[in-house]
């Protein structure tokens, strides 16, 4: 993608000075190939006298994301736009980038819950059956009750994670929402619409009418829940209810966001 490399010979070169061919003694030309060839079918590398990475390819490089996620975002994407919330959360889940949550002896709950859903998730049979898909899924459910705005304490102790687990967890599939949102926007897929609203979600934990308000400055999710179902629901409200507002979050956090 940054075209340092162009052919056999020197993407060779440049790998053998690396410590991943200092610890193998196979012939790196071989795994180059192998590598390239996955890279071709996948539609992010082309040979035209010269090896270069397509737009696509580029756009996977720039995203950080491995290769891999970025052909599940692709394959997703082309199948259409008739995704919900924990479809598309399932699919960023599915990705070798995502961290999965491991199943506990009490987790049968989550058999039930993929029950519930099964008509709204893309799988295979036999997916059914694994604890990886449960995992991807378990995940993908904690996911949903933090965009649904759901207590940090009750999904930690629902899920049996530790707060800093929730927070890394949110981060990364916030990174990878925007990593779809790009490859949708890349494929022109109305997709694209849905992942970039999931992303923010994702961002401030809430459902999709208070994104409005947690973009002010000192606005969080729970703050914002209470402005909202006080009948301040946009910016506009805000200005015209300052001092019931300001009863109900404080003068200071009120100020700091009319000034934002």
């Amino acid at each position: 993608a940054e075209e340092i490399a162009n052919d056999l010979n020197s993407i060779e070169d440049f790998f053998s000075l690396t410590f991943f061919a200092h610890q193998n003694e196979f012939t790196l030309r071989w795994q180059i190939e192998k590598v390239l060839s996955q890279l071709k079918s996948w539609g992010m590398v082309k040979e035209e006298n010269v090896i270069l990475a397509t737009s696509f390819g580029k756009l996977i490089s720039k995203l950080y994301i491995d290769p891999m996620t970025g052909f599940i975002f692709k394959n997703e994407v082309d199948r259409g736009d008739r995704y919900d919330e924990i479809a598309i959360l399932h699919i960023i889940c599915k990705t070798p980038d995502m961290e999965l949550l491991h199943l506990r002896k009490n987790d049968y709950w989550i058999e039930e819950e993929v029950e519930r859903y099964m008509d709204k998730l893309t799988y295979s049979p036999s997916d059914l059956l694994s604890d990886w898909f449960l995992r991807e899924f378990k995940t993908a459910l904690c996911l949903y009750d933090w965009i649904n705005e759901k207590d940090d304490e009750i999904i930690c102790s629902k899920y049996g994670i530790a707060p800093g687990d929730l927070r890394r967890i949110v981060e990364t599939a916030e990174w990878l929402m925007h990593s779809f949102k790009r490859i949708a926007e890349h494929e022109r897929s109305s997709i694209a619409i849905k992942a970039g609203k999931l992303e923010k979600r994702l961002r401030y934990g809430v459902k999709e009418e208070l994104l409005e308000l947690v973009s002010l400055k000192g606005i969080g999710r729970k703050r914002a829940r209470k402005l909202y179902n006080a009948g301040i629901r946009t910016v506009k409200d805000l200005i015209e209810s300052v001092s019931v507002a300001k009863s109900i979050v404080g003068a200071r956090i009120i100020e700091r966001a009319l000034e934002e």
